[in-house]
């Protein structure tokens, strides 16, 4: 979207955000400020501090003034904390200091003050290290003025039970923040058997209902639409079938029971 400093490209946001506005569909926008899929041109030149708030500046501007009103939710810093609970060593960190966090919300909230603003990550959803890392993360933004709206937890997940679910969900609206499922999947065997796609049903629904029982749950959105474009089998070798819908777009046990977690038929 941004491949160039003077240069912008929104044809294919354009044309999903256009695709859903006919369809009566919300957008998330996913995501602002985030270490990995950056431009070569954003770091190159040993960028001062002043050059690289003024380059984030732009970019969160832009982007977000050019679909305010159309996209009211978005994720504004991702991962951020290492799975052991630390700040990511980032050029972000390395340059702007751990308070690039509440600087990036602070600029996405002049661009946009109607959008409601997230921290998202990966691994948050039971109890660890990474989980306390965020909250002390989310407290610090607030000390410094942050204003964040909501929590993501992504819910990139497997089978096994996940610790204290969804008692997790409370660490985070204590803080006074929402929360959502941003980035839900349940990998299991790429050739599952009946009982696997029993044990991922059992696991989206136990998500589901977490998310349903907690007032201040917001959203449970899935990652990708079906097996077939699923990213899970590329990063989980002999993994995949980790969606809603198989290959050929048909309901598996897992849509039956989230369907029926948030109150379907």
């Amino acid at each position: 979207m941004h491949p160039e400093e003077d240069r912008w490209d929104f044809s294919r946001a354009d044309r999903l955000v256009g695709f859903a506005q006919r369809h009566g569909m919300r957008v998330r926008g996913h995501t602002l400020v985030w270490h990995n899929q950056n431009p070569p041109w954003l770091f190159d030149g040993d960028p001062s501090r002043e050059e690289l708030v003024a380059r984030l500046r732009e970019h969160i501007t832009t982007l977000m003034r050019r679909y305010h009103g159309r996209i009211r939710e978005w994720d504004v810093v991702n991962e951020a904390v290492a799975d052991d609970g630390s700040l990511r060593k980032t050029p972000w960190l390395e340059k702007l200091g751990p308070g690039y966090v509440a600087l990036a919300f602070k600029l996405a909230h002049e661009a946009d003050p109607d959008a409601k603003l997230y921290y998202n990550d990966y691994g948050i959803e039971g109890a660890g290290p990474k989980l306390e890392g965020v909250v002390r993360l989310l407290q610090d933004a607030q000390r410094r003025g942050a204003p964040i709206g909501g929590v993501g937890l992504q819910g990139h997940v497997d089978t096994k039970p996940i610790p204290y679910w969804p008692e997790t969900l409370r660490r985070f609206t204590t803080l006074g923040l929402d929360v959502a499922l941003t980035e839900v999947d349940v990998r299991i065997p790429a050739e599952p058997s009946p009982q696997d796609l029993a044990a991922q049903a059992r696991q989206y629904r136990a998500l589901a209902d977490g998310c349903d029982a907690e007032r201040r749950c917001r959203a449970f959105v899935v990652w990708g639409l079906d097996d077939a474009d699923s990213w899970v089998p590329d990063a989980y070798p002999g993994q995949g079938a980790a969606t809603l819908l198989d290959e050929d777009l048909r309901p598996k046990p897992a849509y039956r029971a989230v369907r029926e977690a948030l109150g379907g038929t």
